[in-house]
């Protein structure tokens, strides 16, 4: 039989020097570890044309706030970015570099005949 070792969960660091299990908590109730850091965030992203719809979707979903399923004060619902990390992130200046699926499909393939990269 093999024996396991048990671990316990780390505690995460939040704002104010609190200390707390689940992530989504320590945001709710303290913030971030360092507020106001980073300054702001952009992104870049590169992808299909359909790739790059499905992160811009995303990216816009995550500036509002997210509810669950049940109402839940044991999981509270995700305020939104900027709100829970207390930072902006640029949604209307990000960086996409679109390509194919046939261009990712030549860049990746190598056979038994390529001597590498």
């Amino acid at each position: 039989m093999i024996a396991l070792k048990y671990f316990p969960e780390p505690l995460l660091q939040f704002r104010y020097d609190q200390q707390v299990e689940d992530p989504r908590d320590g945001l709710t109730l303290f913030g971030p570890l360092d507020a106001l850091k980073p300054a702001g965030i952009r992104s870049a992203v590169v992808g299909t044309g359909a790739g790059i719809a499905r992160f811009e979707k995303w990216q816009q979903s995550l500036q509002r706030p997210v509810y669950g399923t049940t109402i839940s004060c044991a999981r509270p619902f995700f305020p939104g970015f900027e709100t829970a990390f207390r930072t902006q992130w640029q949604t209307d200046d990000a960086l996409f570099f679109e390509s194919t699926v046939i261009d990712w499909r030549r860049a990746i393939h190598i056979d038994e005949n390529t001597s590498g990269i």
